[in-house]
């Protein structure tokens, strides 16, 4: 049912019962994910990722969320990780996903999931 005290206030809680977090995010991540997820509200973006984000699997990167289609062209790009990993099923696009967050996308240009073709 609930209570009807109405909201707690952080700054009013004793020392023992305030909520501690790690600040895992930015100052640009924390912008990011406060607009990205709209339920954060009036709480940081920190606290909010550790009371409720980490738990629902979300992202604190600010970058863009590679699809299995987008694993797919990734693959079908950089043929050498499809001779590695792959170019069909769920454990390939994972592989293909996690290489391209590692390595991909911190490469200066970043790999590319688009396709790309010869011109004729």
């Amino acid at each position: 049912m609930g209570s009807s005290a109405g909201p707690i206030n952080p700054e009013e809680l004793a020392p023992e019962d305030k909520f501690e977090y790690d600040n895992v995010m930015t100052s640009a991540e924390e912008a990011c994910y406060s607009t990205r997820y709209t339920d954060v509200g009036s709480m940081k973006a920190n606290e909010h990722y550790a009371r409720v984000g980490e738990k629902q699997g979300r992202n604190v990167n600010c970058m863009p969320f590679m699809t299995g289609i987008s694993a797919k062209r990734y693959l079908r790009r950089h043929w050498f990780l499809g001779n590695e990993y792959g170019r069909e099923g769920k454990d390939s696009f994972k592989l293909a996903r996690n290489h391209w967050y590692t390595n991909g996308s911190k490469s200066t240009p970043p790999l590319s999931t688009r396709i790309s073709y010869e011109y004729e």
